[in-house]
């Protein structure tokens, strides 16, 4: 087929003239134009036809190369975003269980509970959570502030158990006055 396409493009010529002296071997103008044609119609007929199946392996490579890392980043993105709310939230919540305990050691542990909690909402492991807390005054005293810091470190998403590689961290203050009046 290749050939054939070949030596149609080889014999084509110029094209006939109008007046019959240069038909090609007595034919008319018209049967010559038409061969001529039809000749390169079949040759890209032939050439689509080689070209079959090849648009859906383009597809499937371009999804592959492309679309495949956009999804990673944005599930890896929204990773990022759920450490995020579980730290602004941990912070938050656990300076309003410690101003509330009796002692600095039941708010500490009430604390630890509440970052625990807020982490595990957000299915982020406890070991990747860390606190710390500080007081203006001294602890739990009528009108002193409690801050809690709050600090989660982010993994890349989609790997096994053992292979979590740490790609940062994020953290949030929250800070809680003691009341006064009790």
């Amino acid at each position: 087929m290749g050939n054939r396409c070949a030596m149609a493009r080889t014999q084509r010529g110029p094209v006939p003239k109008i007046g019959g002296t240069g038909a090609l071997r007595g034919q008319s103008l018209w049967r010559a134009v038409r061969k001529n044609r039809m000749g390169s119609l079949n040759c890209r007929v032939d050439a689509a036809r080689s070209q079959a199946g090849s648009s859906i392996i383009e597809f499937i490579f371009l999804v592959v190369l492309l679309l495949v890392p956009l999804v990673y980043l944005v599930v890896g993105a929204s990773q990022v975003q759920a450490a995020s709310y579980a730290a602004v939230g941990a912070a938050d919540h656990a300076a309003k269980v410690f101003v509330t305990a009796e002692t600095e050691g039941q708010g500490q542990t009430r604390a630890a509970d509440a970052v625990r909690r807020a982490s595990a909402n957000m299915e982020i492991r406890s070991d990747r959570t860390h606190f710390s807390y500080s007081c203006r005054g001294s602890c739990l005293s009528p009108g002193s502030t409690v801050t809690v810091k709050v600090s989660i470190d982010t993994v890349l998403p989609l790997l096994p158990e053992g292979w979590s590689w740490r790609t940062g961290n994020v953290g949030s203050t929250a800070t809680q006055r003691v009341d006064r009046y009790g």
